[in-house]
C-alpha cells in the first residue's frame, strides 16, 4: 500500500481556478478569477459565475480518494419558476497533476502495511506494550 494524499487545507483561490480550467468542459472559456465568486468549506471550493444565458457552479474536492471537478449550469425556467441543473460533467483530475502542482499532502498518521495490518488498535512499530 502507497502513500496516501489529502488535498492542502487552505488552497489558494489562484491553485483552484487553475486547477477547474486545466480540466474544464464546459465549452466555453472561464471568465477571469476576479470575475468569479468563491466559496469554501473545509476541502470543498465552489467557484460560480454567471455566462450570457445562465448560470455556472463548478466544485472542486476530494471524494474516496479521487479528486473532482463537478461543472453544473444551471438555468431559470420561467414556465416552473424554479432553477434546474440543465448539463453536469464529472472530471476527476489525476494525483499526479495535483502533486506537480503542489496541492497535497501526504496523510498523517501510519499505513495499514505499517500497523501490521491489525486495523486501529495496532500498536505503532518501535512502542512499549506494557504486559499485565
Amino acid at each position: 500500500m502507497g502513500k496516501c494524499y489529502c488535498l492542502k487545507s487552505g488552497l489558494s483561490k489562484r491553485a483552484v481556478y487553475q486547477a477547474i480550467a486545466a480540466n474544464n468542459t464546459i465549452g466555453s472559456k472561464l471568465p477571469a478569477a476576479k470575475d468569479c465568486t468563491f466559496k469554501r468549506n473545509r476541502n470543498f471550493y465552489w467557484l460560480r459565475f454567471f455566462g450570457e444565458d445562465c448560470d455556472y457552479q463548478i466544485c472542486f474536492h476530494q471524494s474516496f480518494g479521487r479528486y473532482l471537478v463537478r461543472f453544473m449550469k444551471e438555468e431559470y425556467w420561467a414556465q416552473t419558476g424554479r432553477i434546474h441543473e440543465t448539463d453536469l460533467h464529472l472530471v476527476y483530475i489525476p494525483e499526479e497533476y495535483l502533486q506537480e502542482k503542489g496541492m497535497l499532502r501526504q496523510a498523517r498518521g501510519i499505513s495499514e502495511e505499517e500497523r501490521g495490518g491489525m486495523g486501529r488498535n495496532a500498536v505503532s512499530p518501535g512502542a512499549e506494550v506494557k504486559k499485565e
